[in-house]
């Protein structure tokens, strides 16, 4: 299954030497693709959810559809407006050639939600999945480029891409690289690299995760904030020695996985709201997830033991939770039966384990 942490991993492993460089065309990399998403789940949240622009767009020929021609306002409470979809509209915007755009469509799928947090995990570094849905060969945006690497999985119909690298922001004036994406593809974009997309026949459903990049300057900016970043912060004109006391600091292998580790801390977790009462029952076949994507566990030299997640810090883990929570970072999907078997502990220790983490947002279960 796509929600299966492997997947990413398959992912992950079959970009290597592409990352970051070129692109990469992974026909059939996407299991099940009609198991993920599909025009039912869209149509849901669309029914369900108060989505507004610029969340949710329409765009045709690269120019955003006013939302005024498929949207209504209406008064939930005095001085509370939604701008409600109304469907003959938004149906008669997509069969004139609209293409619908829904950013952070992760944040309201289930499914999109995990695969999202395995995603981050893979690649260490935050996700946002956009949802783009046609009906028509007609483009919905004109040639461009994105601030991001995107992962594209295609999920039903096709989708024709023509690829340029990277210009330096002049329009490209090479031949493009053809490319048609079918239902399972998975197509790997650097940011920078010129792309314009139609579909290749009848209806298209396609998702991106983009990946959130870390450059040299976030590493720069970052260290400016640091005690040991007071060169970056100098007056100017600079002291002579400032630029040169830079060197030893960029040249320390450590500072990038400090960088990593202060990243991993600061990177907010998708809300999984789970409210247990007090007299709610977990066996040892409920299954638990974890929250956070990219928590972590720091030792500290005086025997204490801190939790990195969801851009917070607890700063002292009870030594009783640190079986359950640290097996838990070691498996992320799982159950509390397999739990017991990994800890040595009895299904009631860790039930009641997982409700503490539960309540502070770091587990779900279900």
């Amino acid at each position: 299954m796509t929600t299966d942490h492997r997947w990413t991993i398959t992912v992950r492993d079959a970009l290597d030497g592409a990352l970051h460089h070129t692109f990469r065309h992974l026909p059939a990399g996407l299991p099940d693709p009609g198991d993920l998403f599909g025009w039912d789940d869209l149509a849901r949240i669309l029914t369900d959810h108060q989505l507004e622009a610029p969340r949710l767009q329409l765009a045709r020929h690269g120019a955003l559809v006013p939302p005024a021609t498929y949207t209504r306002p209406v008064t939930l409470r005095p001085g509370v407006v939604h701008h409600q979809l109304r469907p003959h509209l938004l149906n008669s915007e997509l069969d004139n050639g609209a293409t619908l755009a829904l950013d952070a469509v992760d944040h309201c799928h289930h499914r999109l939600r995990r695969v999202a947090h395995h995603l981050e995990a893979a690649f260490a570094t935050g996700v946002l999945v956009t949802a783009y849905a046609s009906r028509t060969p007609a483009p919905g945006f004109n040639r461009h480029t994105d601030q991001t690497d995107v992962l594209v999985l295609q999920l039903d119909g096709s989708k024709h891409w023509e690829i340029h690298p990277p210009t330096g922001g002049a329009e490209p004036t090479t031949n493009a690289t053809e490319i048609v994406l079918t239902p399972g593809d998975v197509l790997y974009l650097p940011r920078g690299w010129w792309h314009a997309v139609t579909a290749h026949a009848g209806p298209s459903l396609h998702l991106t995760c983009a990946l959130t990049p870390h450059t040299v300057l976030d590493l720069l900016q970052w260290l400016a904030t640091q005690p040991v970043g007071a060169p970056l912060r100098a007056d100017l004109p600079a002291p002579r020695q400032a630029l040169p006391d830079l060197v030893p600091l960029l040249k320390d292998p450590e500072v990038v996985a400090r960088y990593r580790a202060a990243q991993d801390k600061a990177l907010h977790a998708r809300p999984a709201i789970d409210l247990p009462t007090p007299d709610e029952r977990y066996d040892k076949f409920t299954q638990v997830a974890l929250v956070p994507s990219r928590s972590r566990l720091v030792r500290h030299d005086d025997g204490e033991t801190a939790l990195h997640a969801d851009g917070d810090t607890w700063p002292t883990v009870p030594p009783k939770r640190l079986p359950v929570l640290t097996a838990l970072l070691g498996q992320r999907d799982t159950t509390i039966g397999d739990l017991a078997a990994a800890t040595g502990l009895s299904v009631a220790q860790v039930a009641a384990d997982v409700r503490h983490l539960v309540r502070h947002g770091l587990a779900a279960t279900r």
